[in-house]
């Protein structure tokens, strides 16, 4: 168990989620745990708005044609102005806290 963030990860400025082999629903249920980990609020991306939620089964843990797809939700995540006209399935996670 993560009790806390890594130093390391501080720095990112996107910070993308896929649980593997989960859904993006069940994913979603995840999120209040990564808020309750020492140094959430603080990371950057996090501060920043850049964090996103993308459906780990379905595009990232198996291999196959949907590579591309999920090439192309990492590249709308870190440059989300090039990519607006994607019609992927990809959630912000958008917390006020």
């Amino acid at each position: 168990m993560i009790n806390a963030i890594d130093p390391l990860a501080a720095s990112l400025e996107v910070l993308p989620t896929a649980a593997r082999g989960h859904t993006l629903e069940r994913t979603r249920q995840d999120i209040p745990l990564l808020e309750r980990l020492l140094g959430w609020r603080d990371l950057s991306a996090v501060r920043n708005r850049r964090t996103y939620l993308a459906d780990g089964s379905a595009y990232f843990s198996r291999p196959g044609p949907r590579i591309v797809d999920s090439l192309e939700m990492l590249a709308s995540m870190i440059h989300s102005e090039a990519f607006r006209d994607l019609s992927i399935p990809l959630v912000e996670i958008e917390r006020g806290q």
